[in-house]
């Protein structure tokens, strides 16, 4: 008896498995698969705080998991927000041909999010309830993408149509000294 339940349990994880490889392979297949590596690198980030003070934060990203995983290390270092740091997971996942993205920070915030191509515009964007129990929406927003620089917003709506902005950050990308 106890050697099917292994025999089970060994089919169960090797078929689970097997799902996954496959499924991460077609990853590199994918020209979609692409359009959040503009994201990769080292980041100088600057924004204006209620008062107009500019801010500023960094923002390290890579490429983990065989280049599967997209890993954002924020960290705010002046301002309000001073010691505020996250971390992100960004996947292309396959079964729906799109991004899914995952957000955890130090005030234990846990958001994730789906993505979408509006334009020119990469979009993240998720639902959830307002301490009252009203439905919220929120979004991310890569817009004035470039080499070296872009812009990224967070916006919240109460109707899915009307967006206000939240926090914008200015991305400049830390280049490495010239030899």
């Amino acid at each position: 008896m106890k050697t099917t339940g292994i025999k089970v349990l060994v089919f169960i994880m090797v078929a689970l498995m097997a799902d996954t490889g496959f499924a991460q392979s077609d990853t590199h297949l994918s020209g979609k698969a692409k359009w959040m590596d503009f994201w990769v690198g080292s980041w100088n980030l600057t924004w204006k705080d209620k008062d107009g003070n500019v801010e500023r934060g960094i923002n390290e990203v890579e490429k983990t998991l065989d280049g599967n995983v997209i890993q954002e290390n924020f960290k705010a270092l002046s301002g309000a927000n001073a010691g505020f740091t996250g971390k992100s997971w960004t996947v292309f996942n396959v079964k729906n041909n799109s991004f899914n993205q995952t957000w955890v920070d130090n005030n234990g915030s846990y958001l994730d999010f789906t993505f979408t191509m509006d334009a020119d515009k990469r979009v993240f964007k998720r639902t959830t309830k307002d301490k009252d129990g009203n439905t919220v929406y929120q979004r991310m927003v890569f817009y004035n993408v470039e080499v070296n620089d872009f812009d990224w917003n967070w916006e919240s709506s109460k109707d899915g149509t009307t967006w206000n902005l939240l926090w914008k950050i200015h991305y400049e990308r830390i280049l490495a000294p010239a030899r």
